[in-house]
């Protein structure tokens, strides 16, 4: 295989999505945008040959997020089955990085209140020493959000709304 990258930009809607990706980064979407938004697009998308996401499903659903016309994107040098078992060791190897609490205090102490993927409560927390041993991950803050509907019908209505138009994780509750 070849290591030279070509980097191109594409039409963000003419790359697609893997349809069978198992990595779920709802959470992450929101982030993602945020920092592209601060600091530019400073990774790029991998694709395969047919357009298909093989690495980058978050930074493209955060693109899609800020309507953005264009993306970059490298094409994937290998094969079918390659670019498989590439799209899960991508999403792997994240899993097994812990945090060197110290390293990062002294990180966020020099930092404003630029994006870092960290909410306000989470830094104060390391900047306190109150966060998190050096076996633990820092979890994402989530946010939810209550509707009250006048029916099942329209219940059903705002959950594929929100899932298929806004492409937003949603789960329905009767209470």
């Amino acid at each position: 295989m070849s290591s030279e990258l070509v980097l191109e930009t594409m039409a963000t809607d003419q790359v697609r999505p893997y349809q069978l990706n198992s990595r779920r980064n709802d959470a992450t979407v929101l982030v993602v945008a945020e920092s592209i938004q601060a600091y530019g697009f400073q990774q790029p998308i991998v694709i395969d040959h047919n357009n298909v996401i093989v690495a980058g499903h978050a930074r493209w659903r955060a693109a899609k997020h800020l309507k953005m016309a264009e993306v970059p994107v490298v094409r994937f040098k290998g094969s079918d089955e390659q670019a498989k078992e590439y799209r899960i060791l991508d999403n792997r190897s994240q899993e097994d990085s812990k945090w060197d609490p110290e390293l990062l205090k002294q990180e966020l102490a020099d930092l404003d209140d630029n994006p870092t993927g960290f909410s306000q409560q989470e830094i104060e927390n390391i900047l306190t020493d109150l966060a998190i041993s050096d076996t633990q991950k820092i979890e994402p803050t989530t946010f939810e959000l209550v509707v009250d509907c006048e029916s099942e019908g329209q219940q059903k209505e705002l959950h594929r709304y929100v899932t298929e138009e806004l492409e937003k994780k949603c789960r329905v509750l009767t209470i």
